[in-house]
């Protein structure tokens, strides 16, 4: 993944629709929004504007975050 991911998350409805994902923009930090419709699925924004998919999940108790093999647009969100 290009870039770390901070800790700053903001929490929305839902995340799925195209729209919604290209209206967001970078901020000077870096920040996640999780999506209600689908447990465990982030999108990371970048400083730089990067758009990183994010799957978080627990083993053993612990919390792991998997980034996806592709960003956003080349992997789109029915694909995510």
């Amino acid at each position: 993944m290009a870039g770390s991911i901070g800790d700053i998350t903001r929490r929305t409805p839902q995340i799925s629709t195209d729209k919604f994902l290209k209206s967001l923009k970078s901020a000077d930090k870096s920040y996640r929004i999780t999506d209600a419709g689908c447990k465990g699925l982030m999108i990371g924004v970048t400083a730089a504007g990067g758009r990183n998919w994010i799957y978080r999940y627990t083993f053993n108790n612990k919390p792991i975050n998997m980034a996806l093999k592709a960003s956003y647009p080349a992997l789109s969100l029915a694909d995510a």
